[in-house]
C-alpha cells in the first residue's frame, strides 16, 4: 500500500515523504498522541508558575515570622528607635516622611531591578520583599505591644497605606525582574533571539522607571498622610 500525505492526513497520521528503508523504521503516531508524549517526556515544555503567586505567600511568610520576632524577642527592635521613628513621622511632617519612606522604597526596588540584570538574579530577587515583609511584622508587633490600642490607630493611617502600595510595587517589579533574568538565561543558552532579547531589555527599562516613578508618588502620598494625620498623635 502507497502511504500519501492524502492517506496520512485522513488518518490524522505525521507523513514522512523523506523516509527511507536504509534508515531507522519510522512509527507514524497520531498528533494528539504525539503532543502527549512531547509534553510528558520533555522537561522543557511545562506550565510555568507565575511569580507572583510565589511572592505573596513569601511576603505573608516573612510579616507572621516578623510579628513573632517582635513578639517573643522584643530586642529586635528597641523602645528608642521605635519612639524616635514615630517621632519623625508625627513631628516632622511631610518632608520627613517622604524622605524616610523614598529611601524605604529605594532600599526594596533596587536590589529586585538589579536582579533582573543577572542570568541568576529571580533565585535572589525575591529575598528583598521576605525582608520586607519581615520588618513590616516587627514593626507591627511592637507598635501594637507598645501602644496598644492606639497603636492600631497608628498602623492603619501611617503604616499601612505605605506598605500595601509599595508591596504592590515591589509585586510588579518582581515579575517584570523574573521575566528579564529568564530572557539572559535564554540568551546565553541560544534560545533567545539576540534582537528580541534587546527589545525585552528596553521594556524592562521602561517599566522600572515607571515603577521609580511610582515609588516618588507613593512617598508623596506617605508625606500628605504623615502631614494630615500627625496631628492625631501625641508621642
Amino acid at each position: 500500500m502507497e502511504y500519501t500525505e492524502e492517506f496520512a492526513r485522513e488518518r490524522n497520521l505525521i507523513y514522512e515523504p523523506n523516509a527511507t528503508p536504509d534508515k531507522e523504521p519510522v512509527i507514524a503516531i497520531p498528533i494528539e498522541e504525539r503532543i502527549h508524549i512531547d509534553i510528558k517526556e520533555n522537561p522543557i515544555i511545562k506550565e510555568k508558575i507565575s511569580p507572583v503567586k510565589i511572592i505573596i505567600p513569601l511576603f505573608i511568610i516573612g510579616v507572621i515570622s516578623g510579628i513573632l520576632a517582635g513578639i517573643f524577642h522584643p530586642d529586635i527592635l528597641s523602645n528608642e528607635s521605635l519612639y524616635g521613628y514615630l517621632t519623625m513621622r508625627i513631628n516632622e511632617g511631610f518632608i520627613g516622611s517622604f524622605c524616610s519612606c523614598f529611601v524605604c522604597c529605594v532600599c526594596l526596588l533596587l536590589p529586585v531591578f538589579l536582579s533582573g540584570l543577572c542570568a541568576v538574579g529571580k533565585i535572589f530577587s525575591p529575598l528583598p520583599v521576605l525582608l520586607y515583609g519581615i520588618g513590616t511584622g516587627i514593626a507591627f508587633a511592637r507598635v501594637i505591644e507598645i501602644y496598644g490600642g492606639s497603636g492600631i490607630i497608628a498602623l492603619l493611617l501611617l503604616f499601612l497605606p505605605r506598605v500595601i502600595l509599595l508591596f504592590i510595587a515591589g509585586v510588579y517589579l518582581f515579575k517584570c525582574s523574573v521575566m528579564q533574568s529568564d530572557r539572559i538565561m535564554g540568551l546565553l543558552m541560544e534560545r533567545e533571539n539576540y534582537k528580541d532579547s534587546k527589545s525585552a531589555f528596553s521594556a524592562y527599562l521602561y517599566r522600572s522607571v515607571a515603577v521609580l516613578l511610582g515609588a516618588f508618588g507613593i512617598s508623596l502620598i506617605d508625606g500628605a498622610i504623615s502631614l494630615f494625620a500627625g496631628n492625631l498623635f501625641i508621642i
